[in-house]
């Protein structure tokens, strides 16, 4: 008698077709997952990787710099064992060079125009360096030098140079080998052979760096092909405490020099790698999904082939227990081959895509849970087959597919985890799951929909050939044989839907970022020049050959709309959107750029040269003229009390002390404040300076010995230089005294304007901080002249608190109180009247006066305030300020409260890294800002437009004086590319999957509908027609559930897509790009899975025609 395992392998035998399609299906699964698993893990660390090996300059690596001691051997040790030791587990390499200072070099008898530095290392070797020709130096007396170096020194291999005593021949010329290594730091002497101070560097033996004080540096670069993500903190921690590490080795007391970005590249690269991640659960949710629901509904539709069998079996006497052991051995034995050729294939595939085994551990995980996965869908399925050999599901109802329960727990979670992804600031692991349960419940609702859509169908079919009817009554009819299609092509054409517009949303989010991050094709940082050393004209980057334009921009990254710190961006709007990079779609907002109220002085179009003279005169008013006169009569009297030879002394010292003090030199100088009308370019420009210290020629000859007051004068001029390509006009003009002049005299002073040759006239609205208007100061000049002016003797006594007094005798004038400067500015020269000299005075259009006015004749002068400058605010500033159009606002920036009003609200702004950002126009801003006489700084930066070479563009405009960095666009990895490959594969993975499952599905339904066929024959129907009729039914199918399943993709990606892209960006913008497909691989993937359908539903039709032929075929014999 035949045992039941020996039945049991008859029956594996006999259902070999069957098994083979389990096993295909679970070995696929196995390996996709696993692979996935891996994979993630792998572009996770390749994110971090690659953070590193793309770092800008300088930030890729740390250097530390001290000067080279008595015993450099002992003091690399020192400094090398404690790097080593402090970046420890981290990959690294630590460099030692020996670097000289600047030295003047002897070239033919003659000294070399430019100094060379000499380096010395044992790194410094071919491999890292290019030989361009000769031999590399092999003794002490030889050298090589860069080649850019040779070219300024006029140098070849064979010639020779003399260094501090020492004769080098030059044996041969190099260049970097990489020059963007980190190890280089992006020195320009590296780079070009050459920096402002020096050419070469000249390689040299260590025993040639003997004049001056020469360096050693240690550079610290990471391996980072060998680094692992667990290293970058450490990695980090090192590079923040570098100086520390190797304070040991300062051994002469001048400080150690530390430079480099490393720890802040480091924990980039960190948080990278936690990114990338997080997303790694992204795609292997969505498998794991796919897999489950493949694994359960195809082992289903195996259990439902054999329901025959085993009721059969029972109707002979079989236990259920006997049934259940052997279904469960199969279903373990099926997992267990499996999983262990798919985590192989896993294995394998991840070995050739990634070339090493870091992330092995984590496939055999990944292939554990396949396996754990796989016997407990194959076995629920099993148990459930054997529970109740005679129960039948109901054909024709879906909830026998999709129960309630079901679909409540899967909408639930759908539910749950996209709220809290659309609410969370970075993914977290339940947040990542919310795509696979989207599609999930996707693909539930897409089947619960089956039913009606089908039924639908079959009515329409009626009308149809036999072939389409009976077709369409068999999608409505059974249901539960096509919930494996339908579920498995819902979810494989959903997640290749969500990853086409999850990559290129984020793609296009990516690329937008960098251009508003960028702001434009190249930015130049502007230096902060003296006053008065270049006017307004900026540095002609526009005349640099490949840049077509060029506009000024000022950046303020601490400005404040009250309390919400805001970055600021400013520049003439008009020039602005030309230069700046946009995502598309996204413009500049057009803001009003007249402050109305504003007139400053216009200087002609055209004009080349300011010029401005200053002319002075120290005299006495007819008061201080009399104090003069009678100044030694004054002070005897002040000594009147004293004993006579002690008066006689202290009388005569304090006239010769105001004699002294009434005719020392005065001084005055003139400040002006010159813009550019067009682009709000300010500039404060040193005019000219004169000292009042001649004698008027012009007047009377002194009597005899006695004192006698002779005006003083002095004349100055300056001329100016005007940019060329820009309206003109003077802001404010300042008048600069000396600073503690307190003699008792008057100074008047004129001033005079023109733009060559031509006066630029008056300006009789302008107003002073100090100096009353000549229009208004009229009630002083009529008490002036109403009073003859005297001297009379005043006696005062004082009590001191120790109960003694003293008397003192002093004159005091009728002069009636007046101000202490006036202002005639209507005419072509502007006349100031000072008494006594002040430090400052301001004029300019609409400056408030806070002088001295015993009168209050200026109170009714006040100057009419300026309309508010106009800015655009971006959306997310709009929102946290609840600031719309038409509200006024006080904004801090550049150094100044500037009163403003909202034009317009924009979603972001180029060339900000905050998503609170605020635009106005230079031009409005700076014409506000000319009322308070503090014009608008220099501006921060130069942006530009490229149409040449982007290096030789940069090499052009690092010489221009004024320009002290350059910046072009950086090609800096995505965050999201990672999650997006990996989304990719799992779409890829999904549709494999899924075509598995359709094939295993298509095979257990050729088997369990053969009887089917058989009947049909009978009833007359053709084999072709049959044929015809099961294509239909299979390929309409396919196409409904396709058009569901790309309708759920777009749906999960309207809801998931942005705040998954944004949760991968860094601090930035904050723009939001519309939601983008990358139709290619789209198209690619589909339309592979099509042909693959094509290829299954050929063969499907092929095996049912074949069937139909059969004529012997009998139910009860198969």
């Amino acid at each position: 008698m035949t045992t039941w395992w020996g039945w049991a392998a008859r029956r594996a035998r006999a259902s070999s077709l069957l098994l083979a399609t389990l096993l295909a299906l679970v070995t696929v699964t196995t390996a996709i997952l696993a692979f996935v698993v891996g994979q993630a893990g792998t572009l996770a660390t390749d994110a971090a990787r690659a953070a590193l090996s793309t770092a800008a300059p300088g930030a890729g690596s740390v250097q530390a710099q001290t000067r080279l001691g008595p015993d450099p051997r002992a003091q690399d040790g020192v400094a090398r064992s404690a790097l080593t030791e402090g970046f420890s587990p981290a990959p690294v390499t630590v460099h030692t060079t020996h670097v000289s200072e600047p030295r003047r070099p002897t070239v033919d008898g003659g000294e070399a125009a430019q100094r060379v530095t000499l380096w010395s290392g044992e790194h410094l070797s071919p491999g890292l360096l290019s030989v361009d020709g000769g031999a590399w130096p092999a003794a002490a007396d030889e050298a090589a030098l860069h080649s850019g170096a040779a070219a300024e020194l006029g140098l070849s291999t064979g010639d020779t140079l003399t260094v501090d005593g020492h004769t080098l021949r030059i044996t041969a010329l190099w260049e970097a080998s990489e020059p963007s290594s980190p190890l280089w730091f992006g020195d320009p002497l590296v780079m070009d052979g050459a920096d402002p101070a020096s050419v070469g560097p000249l390689i040299v033996d260590r025993s040639v760096l003997t004049g001056g004080n020469p360096f050693i540096r240690w550079s610290v670069v990471p391996d980072a092909e060998r680094i692992t993500p667990e290293a970058l903190d450490v990695l980090a921690a090192g590079a923040d405490r570098a100086k520390a590490l190797v304070a040991g080795a300062d051994v002469t007391g001048r400080g150690i020099v530390v430079d480099g970005d490393l720890a802040s590249t480091a924990e980039r690269a960190s948080r990278d790698w936690e990114v990338g991640r997080a997303f790694g659960i992204v795609p292997v949710s969505v498998l794991l999904l796919v897999a489950a629901v493949g694994l359960v509904q195809v082992s289903g539709l195996l259990a439902a082939t054999r329901q025959r069998e085993h009721e059969l079996l029972a109707a002979r006497g079989a236990a259920r227990r006997q049934l259940l052991v052997t279904g469960l051995a199969e279903s373990t034995l099926v997992a267990v081959v499996g999983v262990a050729l798919g985590s192989a294939i896993a294995l394998g595939l991840l070995w050739l895509t990634s070339r090493n085994t870091a992330q092995f551990d984590i496939v055999l995980l990944g292939g554990a849970g396949s396996l754990l996965l796989t016997v407990v869908a194959l076995w629920t399925v099993t148990i459930r087959a054997t529970s109740s050999l005679t129960g039948r599901l109901p054909a024709d109802r879906v909830r026998a597919v999709a129960g309630a329960a079901a679909l409540v727990v899967v909408f639930a979670a759908a539910a749950l985890t996209t709220w809290q992804l659309r609410g969370a600031d970075s993914l977290q692991f339940l947040p990542a799951l919310a795509p696979a349960f989207l599609l999930a419940a996707a693909a539930v609702l897409g089947l619960a929909a089956l039913g009606p859509i089908t039924r639908l169908v079959e009515a329409a079919g009626r009308l149809a050939e036999t072939s389409a009817w009976l077709a369409a009554a068999q999608l409505a009819r059974g249901l539960l044989v096509h919930a494996v299609p339908v579920t498995l092509t819902i979810l494989a054409t959903g997640t290749a839907t969500f990853a086409s517009l999850y990559a290129g949303t984020a793609a296009t989010t990516h690329r937008d970022l960098t251009m508003l991050v960028t702001g434009a094709p190249l930015r130049a940082t502007l230096s902060s020049l003296d006053a008065g050393t270049q006017g307004l004209q900026l540095p002609d980057l526009a005349a640099v050959d490949g840049v077509s334009a060029s506009v000024p921009v000022w950046l303020d990254d601490s400005g404040r709309v009250g309390d919400t710190p805001v970055a600021v961006l400013a520049g003439p709007l008009d020039r602005l959107s030309e230069v700046a990079t946009l995502p598309a779609g996204l413009a500049f907002p057009e803001l009003p750029g007249r402050v109305e109220g504003v007139e400053p002085l216009t200087v002609a179009d055209g004009a080349t040269t300011l010029h401005a003279q200053l002319d002075g005169r120290v005299y006495l008013d007819e008061w201080q003229q009399e104090y003069f006169d009678r100044a030694d009569e004054f002070n005897r009297a002040s000594a009147a009390d004293l004993p006579p030879q002690e008066a006689e002394f202290l009388a005569q010292v304090w006239t010769e002390d105001y004699l002294d003090r009434v005719s020392r030199t005065s001084s005055y100088s003139l400040r002006l404040t010159l813009r550019d009308a067009s682009t709000g370019v300010s500039r404060t420009v040193n005019g000219p300076s004169v000292s009042i210290d001649q004698p008027d020629p012009d007047g009377a000859t002194p009597p005899g010995d006695r004192p006698f007051w002779n005006d003083l004068v002095g004349t100055a001029a300056a001329d100016i230089a005007l940019p060329q390509d820009g309206a003109v006009v003077v802001e404010s003009v300042q008048l600069v005294g000396p600073p503690d002049d307190n003699a008792d005299r008057s100074t008047r002073l004129e001033i005079t304007l023109s733009a060559d040759g031509v006066p630029l006239g008056g300006v009789g609205d302008w107003t002073s901080d100090l100096a009353v208007t000549e229009e208004l100061g009229g009630p002083y000049r009529a008490a002036l002249a109403s009073v003859e002016p005297a001297w009379e003797p005043r006696t005062e006594t004082v009590t001191f608190e120790d109960g003694t007094t003293q008397t003192f005798h002093h004159p005091v004038s009728n002069k009636p109180p007046v101000p202490q400067a006036a202002v005639d500015a209507r005419g072509e020269v502007w006349r100031v009247e000072t008494s006594p000299a002040l430090p400052l005075i301001t004029f300019g259009a609409n400056v408030p006066f806070e002088g001295h006015d015993p009168r209050g004749v200026m109170a009714g002068a006040a100057p009419a305030q300026p309309t508010p400058v106009p800015v655009a605010l971006t959306t997310e500033l709009g929102d946290a300020t609840t600031l719309g159009p038409g509200d006024a606002l006080d904004l801090a920036a550049f150094g100044r409260r500037i009163p403003a009003v909202v034009a317009a609200v924009t979603p972001a702004l180029p060339g900000l890294t905050t998503e609170l950002g605020v635009l106005a126009d230079s031009g409005a801003v700076s014409a506000h800002l000319a009322t308070t006489a503090n014009p608008l700084r220099w501006p921060s930066e130069l942006w530009a437009t490229l149409d040449g070479d982007p290096s030789a563009v940069r090499a052009a405009a690092a010489q221009l004086p004024g320009v002290s960095a350059l910046r072009t666009p950086d090609e800096t990895p995505s965050r999201t590319a990672t999650a997006a490959r990996s989304l990719w594969i799992a779409a890829g993975s999904a549709l494999l999957l899924s075509l598995t499952g359709l094939a295993a599905a298509a095979a257990t339904q050729l088997a369990a509908r053969r009887s089917e066929v058989a009947v049909l024959r009978a009833l007359g129907m053709t084999p072709r027609a049959q044929r015809r009729s099961r294509t239909l039914e299979s390929g309409g199918l396919l196409v409904i559930a396709t058009l569901a399943g790309i309708a759920s993709g777009v749906a999960v990606a309207w809801l998931v897509v942005d705040p998954l892209v944004q949760a991968a960006q860094p601090a930035g913008p904050g723009y939001r790009s519309p939601l983008t497909a990358e139709v290619l691989p789209w198209a690619a993937l589909l339309g592979a899975g099509a042909v693959a359908l094509l290829l299954i539903l050929w063969l499907v039709g092929r095996t049912v025609q074949r069937q139909a032929l059969d004529p012997e075929y009998r139910e009860e014999v198969r």
